[in-house]
């Protein structure tokens, strides 16, 4: 036999421990060793009776052993069973300390249920079908019966334990005799003051003992339990490894593994205290702990750019602190520096000698092409747009904008970085010299008389000239009034305009009035219109008027303010005395030019003594003069009076008589009709203030002719230029008129927009308009400033105060916000892990874990979010949680060491699908063979655990008996086995060698 389990069967240790209150439970003392035991009695047995525990008797004959069979020590009439006898006794009377809680019938069982208690019961008793004792969950509970009587059972009745009862907490006192019926169950302690009687096929779990009467067995189970021993376990490797790893606990007798395995070993992955509890139906015990320390893999997570420019270089890095570092690169620092795209990788090994491997790919990116674009040289007050190739992500600007084009009128060096889409940059810069304008200035006379020429130049040595009347030179001969410009051009291509303004001065009207004719002897006074600035006279009088007697060509030149001149001249005669003849009749009244309001008209007839007035009726004049009469129509009136008459006076006809005298008294008379014909009416009619870019119509009101200043000759014109317009009606009988108007162009006010043009999906923008006055927007908005959220083309009005309105618009373009989705395993196995990826594309990323590329490895669970930037600005987040799934737990169970011949089954626990190395594909697979078997077991998420076994195989023991086999009668041989291991013998010994004697039966011994 096995020398552990005999050493558990055959061990003297407490067999109870008080368990009930108060310390009522009986004193067993060494008759706690014994399965069967009387004091005073014959023991004897017939059939296959088989006893776990000692048996015997201090005073009686033994026999039965064999056939039955005795696991355990025969004690007949030794010092064991004289103990025995007497502790017995005490056992039997320490019943009488413990008291009753319950009297119940002495007819027991048909189903009866009892809980703990202490039951006295005042006769002989009987127990019939099923006693059921119920600890109600408490494995300490104690159940107590004291019969004052004999007990016994009928055929088939049994004791049955429920909710943790233990037989070990089960006495019953019999004060008589133990008779267990045929094929019945019985379970406790039995202290009787009589015979034991267990009839055919009866069996007792638990002991039976008697202080006086015989044992009788017939064909029975007798089975007394003991306190469980603790198991040794030891480990088969080093108990701190790193996850993976793995070590094998071995030394579990029957008992249950703290991971719950019944394995003779284990397997251990994880962390945590193993021990076997070792366990029957009177408690339990404890093996020895085997603490088991499973070290974490370090953390791998390779930090750095993954995306690099090229010709740049990125430092990748994980977490310093490590023992050591081995990447692919060779290096064994925490950081290294690359530069070439490709896929890195490290092993990271911690303190503890674990280890984990990580790695990341590396893209190298081009960096985009940078030029800068647009007039290099510009003028001084002008702007040059340049220009950075478009298509990138971002710019930025020396100065600060962050446009791909940038307006700038200064010189200096202009430099631009462009930044693509994986984040590299190009500078490059251009340098814009601005260049001065060339001075522009006309020279020459300004003022010209009426009819002259003046030489306009400008600075010479420009690089050309281009004048507003389409000369190209640097000079050139107006003569006509007006303004004049000219734009100058200087080698460098800059530009300065220039004008002047050239006024004619009209030269002054020259007639000579006076008489022309003269009678002989007489004077006659000649005069130049008044007002000149000089006069010079042929005969050298520089008088507006001369007195002159002689026949003769008189002239005068006439030089006005602005030293324009005229000369005119007018013949004299001296003629005899005239004779009478009618007055040849007067010119017709005729207006004066000029504008409207202002100019002088000839009117009536009179002399320059008479004064008449337009507005009298001419009268006769009579007029004696000595040397000759003179009739003269000479009479200018003012405007006021011409209008006066023009009003009361619209034609006037009607003989206007004149007696000339002679000298002598000599007379006669004639007459002439004169008529006087009004002057039109001018007025100009039209819009005089004009907003720039419009135009108005000019009107003129009268009937005749026109002539407007700008030599149009139509009642209407459209002019669309400030200025003095002026026009002149001339009616059907020769008259004129002037009137003339101004007309003012009010500058239109500047227009813009100003706010951002593109906008994310769900964002505003503020668009504001420039300018001072009042606003209408394509919304119907009249504020200066609208917020909008839609993309169009929004246009403003802005109307100044003068009426004059502009009008701009701006596209304002909504860009849609793409949708971030995370994709990737979202579950992952214990030790693994995930790649979580967004769409590439975007500007920037950023995840919860600090990451900012598209795509992150996690190795652990939670919740991981991503904002993702797009080229526009536009951003949206998203998030995903991932799961870790652990590993399939993993554990075989069976026998771990076979006997040559044998077999064993192994089985995987944990759920899922197996595959074994074998090839098999069931949860248990048998073996015979030597070897190491092991299996992967899938869960139904897909984790993976490996595990293994390995089997030994035994070989048998040789086994074979010396000694002598003929003996004398009253002789004795000893018979020993050969072979290592333990021992059993037929006789019960467990010793290699026994000694038997004649009066021994005869027969086979034999040893297993």
């Amino acid at each position: 036999m096995n020398g552990t389990l005999r050493h558990l069967l055959i061990a003297v240790t407490p067999f109870f421990v008080p368990l009930l209150s108060l310390g009522q439970t009986p004193v067993l003392g060494t008759t706690s060793d014994f399965a069967l035991f009387t004091a005073v009695g014959a023991f004897s047995n017939d059939g296959a009776t088989v006893v776990t525990g000692d048996i015997g008797t201090n005073v009686g004959a033994f026999t039965g052993f064999p056939p039955g069979t005795v696991i355990g020590t025969i004690h007949v009439a030794d010092g064991a069973s004289a103990q025995a006898a007497t502790d017995v006794a005490v056992a039997f009377g320490s019943f009488a300390a413990i008291t009753c809680g319950q009297v119940i019938g002495t007819t027991m069982g048909s189903g009866q249920i009892l809980t703990p208690d202490v039951y006295c019961l005042g006769a002989a008793s009987t127990l019939v079908g099923e006693l059921i004792l119920d600890a109600e969950g408490d494995p300490n509970a104690t159940f107590i019966f004291k019969i004052d009587g004999a007990l016994s059972t009928a055929t088939l009745s049994s004791v049955t334990l429920i909710n943790g009862a233990s037989l070990c907490n089960v006495y019953w006192q019999v004060n008589g005799q133990f008779e267990q019926g045929a094929g019945s169950t019985f379970r406790g302690t039995v202290v009787v003051n009589g015979a034991i009687i267990l009839l055919e096929g009866a069996d007792l779990y638990g002991r039976a003992v008697s202080q006086a009467g015989a044992i009788e067995l017939h064909n029975n189970i007798v089975t007394m339990s003991q306190q469980p021993f603790a198991a040794d376990i030891t480990a088969g490797g080093a108990v701190s490894f790193c996850v993976g790893g793995s070590v094998v606990l071995s030394g579990n007798l029957g008992g249950t593994w703290s991971t719950g395995a019944t394995t003779p070993a284990i397997t251990v992955t994880t962390s945590g205290d193993f021990y076997v509890t070792n366990s029957n139906d009177c408690g339990t015990d404890t093996s020895n702990v085997i603490t088991v320390t499973v070290n974490p893999l370090p953390v791998c997570a390779i930090t750095g750019d993954l995306v690099i420019c090229e010709g740049g270089s990125s430092e990748l890095c994980v977490a310093s602190g490590a023992s050591s570092y081995l990447w692919s690169t060779g290096a064994t620092t925490s950081c290294i520096t690359v530069s070439a795209a490709g896929n890195y990788s490290v092993v990271i090994t911690d303190g503890n000698g674990c280890s984990s491997t990580c790695n990341v790919t590396v893209d190298v990116t081009s960096a985009p092409v940078c030029s800068i674009t647009g007039g290099l040289t510009i003028c001084e007050g002008a702007t040059t747009e340049l220009c950075a190739p478009a298509g990138a992500s971002s710019y930025l600007w020396s100065n600060g904008a962050t446009t791909a084009c940038i307006t700038v009128s200064t010189a200096g060096a202009y430099s631009v970085t462009v930044t693509n889409a994986g984040g590299c940059s190009s500078t490059c810069n251009a340098t814009v010299v601005v260049t001065g304008v060339p001075t522009c200035s006309i020279t020459g006379g300004l003022t010209i008389c009426e009819g002259a020429t003046t030489e306009l130049c400008a600075p010479a040595g420009a690089s050309s000239y281009l004048w507003s009347n389409g000369a190209t030179t640097a000079c050139i001969t107006v003569s006509a009034a007006g303004d004049y410009s000219v734009t100058v051009t200087n080698p460098g291509g800059c530009s300065s305009t220039c004008n002047a303004t050239v006024v004619v001065t009209g030269v002054p009207v020259c007639t000579i009035t006076g008489g022309l004719t003269i009678c002989e002897g007489a004077t006659t006074e000649l005069c130049a219109p008044a007002g000149a600035s000089s006069y010079l006279w042929s005969n050298g009088a520089t008088t507006a008027c001369i007195t002159v007697s002689a026949a003769g060509d008189y002239s005068v030149t006439v030089t006005n303010p602005g030293g324009c001149s005229s000369t005119c001249n007018a013949t004299v005669v001296v003629t005899g005395r005239p004779r009478p003849r009618r007055a040849p009749p007067p010119p017709p009244l005729s207006g004066a030019r000029g504008s409207a309001g202002t100019g002088t008209q000839r009117h009536g007839c009179c002399d320059r003594r008479s004064g008449l007035h337009h507005h009298r009726r001419p009268r006769v004049l009579r007029r004696r003069i000595d040397a000759v009469v003179r009739a003269r129509w000479c009479c200018q009136l003012p405007l006021e009076q011409r209008r006066d008459d023009q009003l009361h006076h619209r034609q006037r006809t009607g003989p206007l008589p004149v007696e000339v005298t002679y000298a002598g008294g000599c007379s006669s008379s004639c007459e002439a009709s004169v008529i006087e014909n009004p002057l039109p009416i001018c007025a100009i009619t039209g819009g005089l203030i004009l907003c720039e870019g419009g135009s108005t119509e000019l009107c003129a009101t009268g009937t005749g002719s026109y002539l407007w200043s700008t030599g149009a000759t139509t009642s209407c014109i459209t002019v669309n230029s400030a200025g003095i317009y002026s026009v002149t009606i001339t009616s059907p009988d020769g008259c004129e008129s002037n009137c003339e108007v101004e007309v003012i162009i009010n500058p239109l006010p500047i227009c813009s927009i100003t706010g951002g043009l593109v906008l994310c999906e769900g964002a505003t923008s503020e668009l504001c308009a420039t300018g001072t006055g009042s606003y209408l927007w394509s919304t119907g908005a009249t504020t200066s400033c609208i917020t909008v959220s839609t993309a169009g083309i929004y246009s403003v009005t802005i109307t100044s105060p003068d009426g004059c309105s502009s009008t701009c618009e701006v596209e304002v373009e909504v860009t849609t916000t793409p949708i971030c989705t995370i994709t990737g395993g979202l579950v992952f196995c214990e030790g693994g892990s995930t790649e979580l990826c967004v769409p590439a594309g975007a500007v920037s990323y950023l995840w919860s874990n600090g990451a900012t590329t598209n795509c992150i490895t996690v190795s652990a669970p939670g919740l991981y979010s991503v904002e993702v930037t797009y080229a526009g600005g536009c951003s949206s987040s998203c998030e995903a949680s991932v799961i870790e799934n652990p590993l399939p737990i993993c554990a075989i169970t069976g026998g771990l060491v076979l006997c040559e011949g044998g077999s064993t089954e192994l089985c995987a626990t944990g759920t899922g699908s197996y595959l074994w190395s074998t090839g098999a594909t069931t949860s248990c697979i048998t073996v015979n063979t030597a070897g190491v078997y092991s299996v992967t077991i899938t869960s139904p998420d897909g984790c993976e655990s490996n595990c293994q076994v390995t089997v030994v195989v035994n070989p048998l023991p040789i086994c074979s008996i010396t000694g002598g086999l003929v003996l004398c009668e009253g002789a004795t041989s000893e018979l020993c086995a050969t072979g290592t291991g333990s021992y059993l013998w037929s006789t019960g010994a467990t010793t290699s060698c026994i000694t038997v004697s004649s009066r021994h039966l005869l027969g086979h011994h034999h040893i297993t």
